[in-house]
């Protein structure tokens, strides 16, 4: 799929790309915000950014659709058992294309997945169609529905602005409800090839597209966040499948900063894609690893908490 670039532009346009990464200096990482044109950056105290405006393309959202893990299944099972009974409601906050949405499918009686994202929201219609899932367009701090027994945000949290979730959470958490946060962290390929192309790009080439605060907050798996109720509870799991390069490097291109960096460049997503396909080629992937299926695993971690009974 990844094929050299045709037109001389698009060369070029790839080649200054390389040229201002490489000249990147450690100073540049601090403030994003000012390399960035068209983000608007939020005055909250963590530093998000305003998904609305990075999710605004149909084949970037169906692309997040297909190639982002899904919420593990066991995680939910261990969501439903906190809560002790079948949930009646559901809330999946940042719910983007539904991936996490459609896993509680026959768990709950009522899912309601609400994102920013009008273009997420359309393709999480298109994809996840049952009887027992709604979407709705809402924000964090203005949660358009009330009565839930379980509020979770997966891949999501490093976004809000907490303090005012935290609010709306409470104001729609039913007594002895549940609230998840949840965090898929950077896969490990059993190829150090392709491995250390993965990381490289995670860890230099988009890291100087990452707010600071989001960045140590999903580094340190949502570990120094501080829920409004206690005790609270962390629960951990691997999902460990087969996957291929072509598959690899399109999740990748679902990552915010990855559309961030091509705005910021003045590139297409599809040119995005053939940059980052350089850029493995660079750290050592060859046509066998492309060609080659590979495992990889991805680290899941959610911590929870219960709301008290009064």
């Amino acid at each position: 799929m990844y094929q050299t670039l045709a037109r001389a532009q698009h060369t070029r346009s790839i080649s200054s790309v390389r040229r201002s990464l490489g000249q990147m200096k450690q100073g540049d990482l601090h403030p994003v915000k000012s390399r960035v044109s068209g983000i608007r950056w939020l005055g909250f105290d963590h530093g998000g950014i305003v998904t609305e405006k990075l999710f605004t393309d149909q084949k970037q959202s169906e692309r997040y659709s297909k190639y982002r893990p899904c919420l593990p299944p066991q995680l939910v099972d261990k969501l439903v058992g906190v809560l002790g009974r079948r949930p009646g409601r559901v809330v999946d906050v940042g719910c983007g294309p539904g991936i996490s949405t459609k896993q509680f499918i026959g768990q709950s009686d009522a899912i309601v997945g609400v994102d920013v994202s009008e273009t997420q929201l359309n393709v999480a219609r298109d994809t996840v169609v049952h009887d027992s899932v709604s979407f709705i367009q809402g924000t964090c701090d203005a949660l358009p529905v009330d009565n839930a027994d379980i509020v979770i945000a997966c891949q999501a949290a490093h976004y809000f602005d907490l303090q005012a979730f935290f609010r709306e959470v409470n104001r729609i958490l039913v007594p002895g409800g549940v609230l998840a946060l949840c965090c898929i962290l950077t896969p490990t390929f059993t190829d150090h090839r392709l491995d250390n192309g993965f990381k490289h790009i995670f860890n230099e080439v988009l890291r100087p597209y990452m707010s600071p605060v989001v960045h140590d907050i999903v580094q340190t798996s949502y570990r120094t966040l501080t829920l409004p109720y206690t005790p609270r509870l962390e629960y951990t799991h691997d999902i460990i499948e087969e996957t291929s390069y072509h598959d690899a490097l399109e999740h990748i291109g679902t990552f915010s900063p990855f559309t961030l960096l091509c705005r910021d460049k003045g590139l297409t997503l599809e040119e995005g894609m053939e940059f980052l396909d350089s850029v493995m080629m660079q750290c050592g992937v060859t046509m066998e690893v492309k060609e080659a299926v590979h495992g990889v695993t991805h680290p899941v971690v959610m911590i929870a908490a219960q709301k008290p009974m009064h």
